[in-house]
Formats: C-alpha cells, sequence, structure tokens
C-alpha cells in the first residue's frame, strides 16, 4: 500500500481532511490521494466521541497523522490540542469545591464532567449520608452540581468526588 503519497507523510504531519464515510466508532477521511482512518477515540479528550454527532461528510478538518503502517493511515483531532490531565494538578486541588456535569448515571454512582476530558465518579457512598441511595433519587444526567473533589490519581486519571458536605 506504500504509495508515493504516503512516503511523503510522516508521523506528526498537521494535514486537511476531508470527511468521507462516518461511522459512530470511527470516520474514513480524505488527505488528498490519501485515504485515512480517524477513531472515536481520537475524536476528542472528552468522552463524548459519537462520530455521527460530531462530524459532517465533506467537511474539511485539521488532523495531525499519528501513525503509519502498512494499514494505512491513522490521524487524530484531539491531539491536535494538549491533553488535559497534563497539567490537571494545577487547575484541581483534593479539597477543592468545584462544578461539574452529571454526565452518566450508574447504579454505583455518578460520572462528573469538570472540563473537556477531565472526568471522574461522585460514589454512591458520596451522595448521601448513609450511602444507600440510589444516584437517579439524587443527581440527573446533564445536572451540574458542587462537589468537593475528594482524590486526584493523575497516572490513573481519575477524580473522586464527594456532595456530602452540601448535604443537610
Amino acid at each position: 500500500m506504500a504509495s508515493d503519497s504516503i512516503v511523503e507523510l510522516t508521523v506528526g504531519d498537521v494535514v486537511k481532511a476531508t470527511v468521507k464515510n462516518i461511522q459512530e466508532n470511527y470516520a474514513i477521511v480524505s488527505l488528498g490521494d490519501i485515504t485515512a482512518y480517524l477513531p472515536a477515540s481520537e475524536y476528542s479528550w472528552g468522552r463524548d466521541n459519537n462520530l455521527k454527532n460530531k462530524l459532517k461528510i465533506g467537511v474539511e478538518e485539521k488532523v495531525v497523522v499519528i501513525q503509519i503502517s502498512e494499514k494505512g493511515v491513522m490521524v487524530s483531532i484531539k491531539r491536535m490540542i494538549n491533553d488535559p490531565w497534563l497539567n490537571v494538578e494545577t487547575l484541581y486541588q483534593v479539597n477543592q469545591q468545584t462544578k461539574g456535569k452529571i454526565t452518566k448515571l450508574m447504579s454505583y454512582g455518578a460520572f462528573v464532567e469538570l472540563s473537556t476530558g477531565i472526568q471522574g465518579l461522585l460514589h454512591k457512598k458520596e451522595m448521601s449520608h448513609d450511602g444507600m441511595r440510589e444516584p437517579s433519587e439524587i443527581v440527573l444526567e446533564g445536572q451540574e452540581i458542587d462537589v468537593i473533589i475528594t482524590s486526584i490519581e493523575k497516572a490513573e486519571r481519575k477524580i473522586s468526588f464527594s456532595i456530602k458536605p452540601f448535604l443537610n
């Protein structure tokens, strides 16, 4: 598959890509006469990466080449900006009160997004004094709430929260 055009590309090149085909988990883009693959995980640092909701066929996007192999070329949009976890400790600290948005409810708690790409868990035990109430009885998806950061594990990309200090 090594055409002259692919040989001219190198990992790290920033190029314009035209969206040709969109699936939920990937998109096919054209870099001129080269076809490339954009996985959903390379769209943004956030967790909502359903490409059918994010991209439009025929629209040009700026991408960076992240892999060239015999299977083809892989590109990324998210790597055009810095990983938000690189400086998480300058933005957030343990015991800090901040606002977050509930992005997903689970039986064991709720996921809270502080900013794009920075999301953590508000465990069920930190949502009520007895820790036994169902998360859906306390918060709703999309709701903005006040939280206290109880731990930050940068290497694991994990943040934990509590809302107990705000309970009566």
